[in-house]
C-alpha cells in the first residue's frame, strides 16, 4: 500500500480535500484507501471530516476489519484505543455499521485482546471527567454491538473487561 505522504500530510492538518480529490483519480485503490482509514483510526484528533472520508471509505469497499499488520491488530482496535472525542466514536459507529468485528481478537502481544479491551487499557491514565464519560458512552457502543466483556483484556484473553 502506497498512501501518498502528501495525502497524509494534509490529513492529519485538518486538510481533506486532497484526500477526496485523491479518492476520485484512479490512482487510488481500496489497499490506499485501507491505508488511509487506517491512518484516521490512529489519531486522537478524529474530526467530522475524519468520519466523513471513513464513510466514503467503507462504501467503496475498504475492509472494516482491514488488519495493517497482519497481527489481529483491526481498524476498530486502533479506533478503539485512539478515541478521545464524539467524532471517534462516531468512527467506531461507522466501522461497525460496516462490519467490523467486535470481538476481534489481536496478537498475544498486546495486553488487551479486544477493541473493548483496548478501550479499557487508556481509561486508567484519564482523570479528565469529559474523556471518561466519552469512554463510558463508547463503551456502551460496543457492548450494544455484541462486545464480550469476557476475555477482552490480557495477553492471552484470560480477564473480563469487570
Amino acid at each position: 500500500m502506497v498512501l501518498p505522504d502528501e495525502i497524509r500530510s494534509a490529513r492529519q492538518e485538518g486538510e481533506v480535500q486532497p484526500a477526496l480529490a485523491w479518492l476520485d483519480t484512479d490512482e487510488y485503490n481500496n489497499d490506499d484507501g485501507a491505508d488511509l482509514l487506517a491512518d484516521i483510526c490512529h489519531d486522537f484528533e478524529t474530526t467530522e471530516a475524519d468520519v466523513d472520508v471513513a464513510r466514503l471509505l467503507l462504501s467503496r469497499g475498504v475492509d472494516a476489519n482491514y488488519c495493517e499488520e497482519g497481527d489481529g491488530w483491526t481498524l476498530l482496535h486502533a479506533a478503539s484505543s485512539f478515541s478521545r472525542n464524539e467524532y471517534g466514536r462516531k468512527l467506531i459507529a461507522a466501522l461497525i455499521g460496516a462490519g467490523a468485528d467486535v470481538n476481534a481478537r489481536a496478537n498475544p502481544a498486546y495486553s488487551y485482546s479486544t477493541p473493548l479491551g483496548a478501550l479499557l487499557e487508556n481509561t486508567a491514565s484519564l482523570p479528565d471527567p469529559d474523556v471518561l464519560n466519552h469512554y463510558l458512552e463508547t463503551a456502551t457502543l460496543l457492548l450494544r454491538a455484541g462486545a464480550s466483556l469476557d476475555a477482552c483484556y490480557n495477553a492471552n484473553g484470560n480477564f473480563s473487561a469487570e
